[in-house]
């Protein structure tokens, strides 16, 4: 697609939500109202209290908020803002001390997220600054290295130009910043007649791309931990999504679905592989760990166990041995510490005055001398403490 093409999509795509922006016509993703269309997005009730009215145009198929894992103080990047909705929600969890940026091309809606993000202001307190700038996600108005997370909810598929969008969002983002973006996606090429449809492109349908394709391209722009996680149950909703009756009835649902799409820039304290791509430990290193656990709790026997691992995985006999001396080292000093304070405790009880012993009562019945008293455990008093094992130390 040339540069001509690129242009001429984006400023239908304008046109389109400018009109969504002014109230003159409806979104494509959304044939209810907004508030259930969130909730069915997987928005809670309480989340879309107290937002402005009409901050919320339904035009999301989902909740990227959900897997970003904000936290207070970060600042925090919304790809196609829209009318404020995910950008007030992010403001609410970064607290006072955060930032939250908002971009979107079509300047009828920059003024009217404006214009809501004024009256939230007004009337709420407690959460993160928010601002709302003309920009194009493909050149994004934002200094390098300056966010840590970056949202989006359905917005990246109706950029032509969806490698140079992730190149953008890699330099804004600082070393260990994330991307946490809800899009919807194709699951099969789409026929070509789909695709062609300028209608359908600004309805987040002509324009999705492949999953491999978008995983590629964030790869390419240097991400790692990338993830893509499609959302079949999705197909429904898409399936309920309307747009002058262009799509219903042409089957859109069986070739694209809404997914999360996660990925890290490399470096800085916060970034981490995810969970799938974490190389697991080392049996070696399991076995250590074991061994110096059993020798610090007293379990020679499971200590034996790990040994006779760690010899049969090569470990050099010298690491043991460090391990053993480290763990009864451990165990010593916390041993002496228990010691000291029974000691102190106990020289401060034989200190004190001993109690009044009060008169035997005539009406108890006194143990012949000579015959053993019992007491059940049970009743043994305070001073018996049960163990770990069930057993009682009295």
């Amino acid at each position: 697609m040339n540069e001509n093409e690129q242009d001429a999509l984006r400023g239908r795509v304008r046109e389109v939500y400018g009109a969504v922006a002014r109230g003159e016509a409806g979104g494509c993703c959304a044939p209810g109202p907004a508030a259930i269309a969130a909730e069915r997005l997987g928005y809670a009730p309480e989340e879309l209290a107290g937002l402005p009215e009409g901050a919320d145009l339904g035009l999301g198929c989902g909740n990227p908020r959900a897997i970003a894992a904000l936290q207070p103080g970060e600042t925090v990047l919304d790809l196609g803002s829209g009318a404020g909705f995910d950008a007030f929600l992010a403001a609410r969890a970064v607290g006072e001390g955060g930032r939250v940026i908002g971009v979107d091309m079509t300047p009828d809606m920059v003024a009217r997220a404006r214009a809501n993000a004024g009256r939230l202001a007004a009337e709420v307190g407690g959460q993160g600054k928010v601002e709302f700038r003309l920009g194009e996600i493909e050149a994004l108005p934002v200094a390098d290295a300056s966010v840590d997370v970056i949202l989006s909810n359905c917005v990246v598929n109706l950029s032509p130009d969806k490698a140079r969008v992730f190149r953008e969002a890699f330099r804004v983002l600082k070393p260990g910043g994330r991307l946490a973006i809800s899009d919807v996606v194709a699951t099969a090429e789409l026929p070509e007649a789909l695709r062609r449809d300028a209608h359908l492109h600004s309805c987040c349908i002509g324009g999705t791309a492949l999953i491999d394709e978008l995983q590629g391209l964030l790869a390419a722009a240097g991400f790692v931990g990338i993830r893509i996680a499609p959302k079949d149950e999705s197909r429904e909703f898409i399936r309920d999504w309307h747009a002058d009756d262009v799509i219903p009835g042409r089957g859109v649902e069986d070739y694209v679905v809404s997914a999360t799409i996660e990925a890290v820039k490399p470096g800085g304290r916060t970034a981490r592989p995810a969970a799938d791509d974490a190389p697991p430990l080392h049996a070696a290193i399991v076995s250590l760990v074991a061994l110096a656990a059993n020798i610090a709790a007293n379990h020679p026997k499971q200590g034996l166990c790990q040994v006779e691992k760690l010899r049969g995985l090569g470990v050099p006999e010298a690491h043991i041995h460090a391990v053993v001396d480290i763990a009864r080292h451990l165990r010593d000093e916390a041993g002496q510490s228990l010691d000291s304070r029974f000691d102190e405790q106990a020289a401060a009880l034989l200190a004190a005055p001993p109690p009044a012993r009060s008169a035997p009562d005539p009406a108890k019945p006194r143990v012949p001398k000579g015959k053993p008293l019992a007491i059940p455990v049970a009743e043994a008093g305070a001073c018996c403490t049960p163990t770990k094992s069930g057993q009682s130390c009295c």
